[in-house]
């Protein structure tokens, strides 16, 4: 099949580009003009840049696909709530109106929505038609979105997929475990080889982003995932304590489980940090961000990750947060890293031969 990617310089964007081409499918490659479209010109991809308000510009990206992979968007929740909604909720119509325009004979369209559109989920583990109860601006945006391309699916038959990734990570990632792992790293720099850590915790879902692109690969040619949506999950649960080891052990850390609850502990935190004003916060990050880049200079790391008190991202580790894969399992849908354990050690290790961390 001949198939659009955009985001396509992105974490999963990328990942779902070559996803399709160990497929054997014919890959076009979209992103923002002035993106480094590098590794993907390695691949001897066509190309063609596109600004999500560009219409016109979006219908030349996907004219004579037979799937679209929606996958550009932002995932930043420091972002204003209007700048969310345009890449996010406007960015999908817009989307979908030029699939309508230049591509009617469209096979399919997967939109690449989130697990956060569940907000916290009411019980676990979660499946797909459980409530939405998006907390922030970011998951109201992704639902807006995936809302979107399921209203183009009824009124104009547009042939939607929606696939939901839970916490994503792997080689490349610069947010959400990349910044449990690397202030692990300059906590074991600066304070010590020991960490003092929780008995217990709760359990989560996480998923490599190699998984990400091969579940799209799954739902692209099956016409029984055609208007619904797909929890992306590993199928192996992590318990707090296990999540923590799995981040630790690589990095040569010790633990000592010696303290409460980690869920207890995360929501105490986190609701400390949501009634700090804003100028304490700031100055934490602005803190860690120096301390992080002290570290770059002294062991020669290329200060491609930050460090910052995310409140919104900690809140996906104050409860259970593991979701139900059935439905895409019966796709079926084969995991290449079903343990977050093993998938997480290669992915430090990635980190440090590219000299991300120590």
């Amino acid at each position: 099949m001949k198939v659009m990617v955009n985001g396509a310089t992105g974490l999963v964007g990328l990942s779902v580009v070559k996803a399709f081409l160990e497929a054997g499918h014919e890959v076009r490659a979209s992103d923002r003009p002035g993106s480094n479209f590098q590794e993907l010109e390695a691949l001897k991809l066509e190309i063609i840049p596109a600004e999500l308000d560009d219409r016109e510009g979006l219908k030349k990206t996907v004219a004579g696909m037979d799937v679209v992979v929606h996958v550009a968007g932002l995932f930043d929740f420091a972002a204003s709530a209007e700048m969310l909604d345009r890449v996010n909720h406007q960015g999908t119509r817009n989307v979908c109106e030029a699939v309508l325009s230049a591509a009617p004979n469209l096979k399919r369209y997967i939109q690449i929505a989130s697990v956060g559109v569940y907000g916290k989920p009411v019980k676990c583990p979660c499946r797909e038609d459980d409530p939405k109860r998006p907390r922030n601006h970011y998951e109201k945006s992704k639902l807006a979105g995936e809302n979107a391309a399921f209203e183009y699916h009824q009124k104009h038959g547009l042939p939607v997929t929606s696939l939901r990734p839970t916490l994503i990570y792997g080689p490349r990632a610069r947010y959400g475990h990349a910044i449990f792992i690397a202030t692990f790293c300059l906590y074991k720099l600066n304070l010590s080889s020991t960490l003092p850590s929780m008995w217990s915790g709760p359990t989560s879902r996480h998923v490599h982003v190699e998984d990400v692109g091969r579940a799209a690969v799954v739902v692209a040619s099956n016409d029984q995932a055609v208007g619904r949506p797909f929890n992306i999950a590993d199928p192996n649960p992590l318990t707090g304590p296990a999540f923590i080891r799995a981040l630790t052990d690589p990095l040569g850390l010790k633990v000592l489980e010696i303290l409460p609850n980690l869920s207890l502990f995360l929501a105490m935190f986190n609701g400390l940090v949501g009634v700090t004003p804003m100028a304490p916060r700031r100055y934490v990050n602005n803190l860690l961000e120096r301390q992080w880049r002290k570290a770059c200079d002294q062991h020669g790391l290329t200060n491609d990750l930050r460090l910052r008190l995310d409140r919104d991202w900690l809140g996906y580790m104050t409860g259970d947060n593991y979701y139900d894969v059935s439905a895409l399992k019966d796709l079926g849908m084969d995991w290449k890293w079903p343990d977050a354990a093993a998938g997480l050690k290669s992915t430090i290790e990635w980190y440090r031969e590219h000299e991300w961390i120590p």
